[in-house]
């Protein structure tokens, strides 16, 4: 099983992350996105446009990701 990916934005400073159901989650500008799911993980974006953080890392706090419809609306 993968672990859950989290990635902050370098230009809009989003955190987002992977909900293991192949949802397309992308940060507010659109720069970084992730598509996870428990077989494989997908970053979109530029190597430098995003950093790799660590879940237990007390200096952040992750909000949980928004959801979406079927359309790719956020509820």
């Amino acid at each position: 099983m993968i672990n859950k990916l989290y990635l902050l934005c370098n230009h809009c400073g989003d955190i987002i992350h992977g909900d293991f159901k192949g949802t397309f989650i992308k940060c507010s500008c659109g720069a970084i996105a992730v598509d996870q799911t428990d077989y494989y993980c997908r970053i979109i974006g530029n190597e430098g446009d995003y950093i790799i953080l660590d879940k237990d890392d007390e200096m952040i706090s992750i909000p949980e990701p928004p959801n979406y419809d079927e359309e790719g609306n956020e509820i």
